[in-house]
């Protein structure tokens, strides 16, 4: 593949309900992502967020956000079979990194 691993192409078939979505290629796997709901929590996060919304909140993977909520890098709550992440504990986790890399 000539591409840069994180490309964004149009997805070949259009959402049933006829918003289109994109694929967004990462080094790991592909993911479908709804373009309105990601800039939504981008611009204005909710307070407790779930998996998916907390690795687009952060920029992510899904699978890079479970790894670092099981080494306990970040607080999480089961809840009602989810997994709850609170906006202020990945806010949390976002400055202890910069102030060990200061």
């Amino acid at each position: 593949m000539s591409e840069h691993p994180n490309t964004i192409q149009p997805a070949p078939e259009p959402k049933s309900n006829g918003v289109p979505k994109t694929i967004r290629r990462t080094e790991t796997r592909m993911e479908l992502i709804d373009p309105a709901r990601a800039n939504e929590i981008r611009t204005s996060p909710p307070i407790v967020m779930s998996i998916n919304e907390g690795a687009c909140y952060l920029g992510v993977s899904p699978r890079k956000l479970r790894d670092d909520i099981k080494s306990r890098r970040i607080a999480s709550a089961p809840f009602g079979g989810r997994i709850l992440i609170r906006r202020a504990d990945l806010d949390a986790a976002i400055e202890s990194r910069i102030l060990k890399a200061v």
